[in-house]
């Protein structure tokens, strides 16, 4: 995994040009970033922290298959805009994040709906930005207004919650995730850099995370290497940073490795679980499916300006790679373990899941479609968003089961 390391406070991360020490290999602890930024010019180099390494086959994990599927119920006149996330809240509600129209829609465990909360407002439980939700202590939610800068915490059961504004956090955040008990995973604003990239059309953002502990200023943690661009568009097959977090640890995946880091709020990588048998060979039909949606989705694109003639320029700054091998998704399950997705690959007929504990120990895997994806888990239930043709989002409950 690909950790840029910058010597700046995150609240200046906004002001200055990247000037960075990249490490090509693997997450490197915050201590020891620490100590590389130091010097040691009298002791010697201290070789960093071994971190844990664990790798997990697919083929260990028991073969498991849908055994029924429901969708949440919508509203004919009033469905979802845009769903940007979804849990299973701690009583087995389902709980949606409508992006488009501010709000959380909340179903019971058979999908009916039964209420919503939020509205588009500068109120409490109102929103300007709802970029993303995740389970909060007990059976409340943790909801973040990305724009406004303040999260709120709420009961899907009734409805009822509190709005608040982090303190004394002078940092630009673009996502917040819940941490150790008041304590809020961050993610900084998206830069640009090397420059040198830019001068032959392709940049690298960084996203920069850190920790906040309930009070005071962030944590710096780490600077993550985003995706490839090449204009504002990512380079086909590039990278594609994910993250979740849970029992106040951040599970991090960089898109390019199959390969997740397991990270205290300390900024210390406590585990690095790698898996095996996510490759996808790029084939020339595959290939040539790719290529088509990469054309369709630009033609799609609401600015006017894709084309075909855009995507193929871009594939000429970046062709598409051999091989695609790399986890996609990272989902933190009610039930305290892992879902690892592999990614989603145009012109494939099947996507791979794998279900691991935070230790590495593969416990059931899963084949589904291309396309859909996972919101959240618990148990032998998976919530996934599907999106049609029609670019409509459907939000469904999927009842898995031991293949024999």
């Amino acid at each position: 995994m690909r950790l840029t390391a910058r010597w700046q406070p995150m609240s200046s991360i906004h002001e200055s040009r990247v000037q960075a020490v990249t490490f090509h290999s693997r997450f490197v602890p915050a201590l020891w970033l620490a100590v590389a930024a130091a010097g040691c010019a009298e002791t010697g180099m201290i070789p960093p922290p071994k971190t844990a390494a664990v790798t997990v086959a697919i083929e260990d994990a028991p073969l498991w298959g849908v055994e029924s599927v429901f969708e949440v119920e919508q509203d004919e006149d009033d469905p979802l805009g845009r769903a940007v996330g979804g849990v299973f809240s701690a009583s087995g509600l389902i709980v949606v994040a409508d992006r488009l129209n501010n709000r959380v829609v909340v179903a019971d465990s058979s999908g009916r709906a039964v209420r919503t909360v939020g509205r588009t407002g500068m109120g409490p439980l109102e929103f300007i930005d709802l970029e993303t939700i995740a389970r909060w202590r007990g059976d409340s939610v943790f909801a973040w207004d990305a724009r406004a800068k303040r999260y709120s915490v709420f009961s899907p059961s009734t409805g009822q919650g509190r709005t608040a504004v982090p303190q004394g956090m002078d940092t630009p955040v673009a996502r917040a995730l819940p941490g150790l008990g008041d304590g809020l995973w961050v993610v900084g604003v998206i830069l640009m850099g090397p420059g040198d990239w830019r001068r032959s059309g392709r940049y690298r953002p960084q996203h920069d995370v850190g920790y906040w502990p309930g009070k005071g200023q962030v944590r710096k943690v780490a600077s993550l290497a985003g995706p490839q661009m090449a204009g504002r568009t990512p380079v086909p097959g590039g990278a594609q940073t994910d993250l979740t977090t849970g029992d106040g640890l951040l599970f991090v995946t960089d898109g390019e490795d199959p390969m997740v880091a397991v990270v205290e709020s300390g900024g210390l990588v406590r585990r690095e679980i790698s898996v095996d048998g996510f490759a996808v060979e790029i084939t020339e039909p595959i290939r040539a499916a790719f290529v088509d949606w990469l054309r369709a989705s630009a033609e799609a694109h609401p600015s006017g300006r894709g084309s075909a003639e855009v995507v193929d320029r871009r594939l000429e700054i970046a062709p598409l790679p051999q091989q695609i091998d790399a986890i996609g998704r990272v989902v933190f399950a009610a039930d305290g373990t892992l879902w690892l997705g592999q990614r989603d690959v145009p012109g494939t007929d099947k996507r791979h899941w794998i279900n691991i504990t935070t230790e590495g120990v593969p416990l059931r895997r899963l084949v589904t479609s291309p396309g859909p994806t996972m919101l959240d888990a618990a148990g032998d239930r998976l919530l996934f968003l599907r999106r049609d043709q029609m670019d409509s989002d459907h939000v469904e409950v999927r009842t898995i089961a031991v293949l024999n």
